[in-house]
């Protein structure tokens, strides 16, 4: 964008929400997301530490309505 331009927004929604409309991520997405990350930085980590961890993710997002079934 050159300097002083405005942004432009393409395309709408198809269901008439606002753009600005939050997309929840899925739970399987979200703990898909931590086992691939944690694959790749913590290598060693257990399985179960994982699981655990990624519960308590999926809990903390749900309480502020990002993630959905």
């Amino acid at each position: 964008m050159a300097e002083g331009a405005e942004p432009v927004l393409v395309g709408s929604a198809a269901d008439g929400e606002s753009a600005s409309a939050r997309v929840g991520l899925s739970v399987a997405a979200v703990r898909e997301a931590v086992f691939k990350a944690a694959r790749k930085t913590m290598p060693t980590v257990a399985i179960g530490e994982l699981d655990a961890f990624s519960e308590q993710l999926v809990e903390a997002l749900r309480r502020s309505g990002d993630v959905s079934e």
